[in-house]
């Protein structure tokens, strides 16, 4: 990605040359846009994923008109939001969608995003060397968020250890409380994810990574686990026939991208992400800020996520598995 058109100026920029029969046309244009409220948990990488498509312009390619996301600095206010319709479409850990669409919640999963090779368990240098280790130590963990319940289930089933019962978790109501946390010497481990992982190892050059979630459910199912994903209200794709379709060909678009132009990605955004680019740039070179699109829509996503909901389900973070009624139609 180059230098960036702003909105503004794509809309702006020819306005002297522009007559006045062409502005009815343009207004026209932009009404018949559909519009999408958005949220994300901040700080995180995750921001991008909305205004990336914003900058360049893929939400009124598609005939969407996407606005600012609104960013919480709460994930189970993020959530919040959603459920209550405030809300269009939202990035979350997949099993958070499970959850509320077996509550009743009208949520549809999109597509993949990224992997959970993103999500770690990090300890200090001279911290836990096994999860066996882990038995009795306090860990902060963001309990609102399926990061943690994917991580315990794994957790639970490669080593048999259950970290809800076995250590002490202090809850993380953000995606970068957890490792500060841990940096503060006030828990002995913590569950978090990129970039902020590295943006710690960075900070305190001795953290380790003592289980990877990603390489733990590869290891053990030769399939790659999803992390974070795409959901949106029922009531959005109801309003056209090929609202799925569109949003679909939004996000392909969009993590092609940002796979494409990752450097110029990390270095435009790390202001809304919080996050600086040499630390984006550090996860992303040491294979554990993984972008995946996968189509909820088709069988081998499906697949996909159907597995990880399967070991949910057996570690009891899930009550049981959703139907295909969450998957957004093909």
């Amino acid at each position: 990605m180059s230098q960036t058109i702003s909105r503004r100026r794509a809309l702006t920029g020819g306005a002297v040359a522009a007559t006045s029969i062409a502005m009815p046309r343009i207004a026209r244009a932009q009404a018949a846009l559909m519009s999408l409220r958005c949220g994300t948990a901040t700080p995180g990488f995750t921001v991008v994923f909305f205004d990336y498509v914003r900058d360049n312009m893929l939400d009124e390619k598609y005939g969407f008109k996407l606005a600012a996301p609104m960013l919480a600095t709460s994930i189970s206010t993020l959530l919040s939001e959603f459920v209550a319709g405030s809300l269009d479409i939202t990035t979350s850990v997949f099993d958070n969608w499970a959850e509320r669409h077996l509550a009743g919640v009208p949520v549809k999963l999109i597509c993949g995003l990224t992997t959970a090779d993103q999500i770690a368990i990090v300890v200090p240098g001279d911290g836990a060397k096994t999860l066996a280790d882990l038995r009795g130590k306090t860990i902060a963990a963001p309990v609102a968020s399926g990061i943690y319940r994917m991580t315990r289930a794994l957790v639970r089933e490669v080593a048999g250890v259950d970290l809800e019962s076995e250590a002490n978790i202090q809850n993380a109501e953000n995606p970068a409380q957890g490792v500060t946390l841990v940096l503060a010497n006030r828990a002995d481990a913590a569950v978090a994810w990129e970039p902020m992982i590295s943006s710690a190892m960075i900070k305190k050059p001795d953290l380790r990574i003592v289980a990877d979630t990603g390489e733990l459910y590869r290891e053990k199912f030769k399939l790659d686990l999803p992390m974070f994903t795409l959901g949106a209200r029922r009531e959005l794709l109801e309003r056209g026939s090929d609202v799925g379709k569109r949003l679909l060909a939004m996000y392909s678009d969009c993590m092609q991208g940002i796979e494409q132009n990752f450097a110029a990605v990390a270095e435009r955004y790390a202001g809304r992400m919080l996050i600086e680019a040499k630390v984006s740039q550090m996860a992303k070179t040491a294979g554990r800020l993984r972008f995946n699109y996968v189509s909820c829509a088709e069988e081998p996503g499906r697949h996909l996520f159907r597995e990880g909901f399967e070991l949910l389900v057996r570690n009891k973070a899930l009550s049981r598995m959703p139907d295909d009624s969450i998957f957004v139609d093909a």
